[in-house]
C-alpha cells in the first residue's frame, strides 16, 4: 500500500507544477495514473456508485499454477 501513497504523492507534486485546476489536471493524467496503479499492482473499481481502491490479484501465481 506503501506504493499507492507514494503515486499520490508524486501526483499532487506534478499537479501544483502543472498550473492546471485540479480537474483539468486529472482529466489529462488519468490514463497515466491507471497505468502506475497498475504497475503497483492495484486499479480503481467502482460499484454501487463508489470508487474503491483494489488490489489485483498476482498473475504470475495464477499463471503457473495453470502451466503445472
Amino acid at each position: 500500500m506503501r506504493e499507492v501513497h507514494q503515486l499520490q504523492a508524486a501526483f499532487e507534486q506534478q499537479c501544483k507544477k502543472s498550473g492546471l485546476s485540479y480537474f483539468d489536471w486529472l482529466q489529462a493524467t488519468e490514463a497515466e495514473f491507471h497505468q502506475s496503479l497498475a504497475e503497483a499492482g492495484f486499479r480503481l473499481v467502482t460499484r454501487n456508485g463508489r470508487t474503491f481502491l483494489e488490489k489485483m490479484k498476482d498473475r504470475t501465481k495464477h499463471t503457473k499454477a495453470h502451466k503445472s
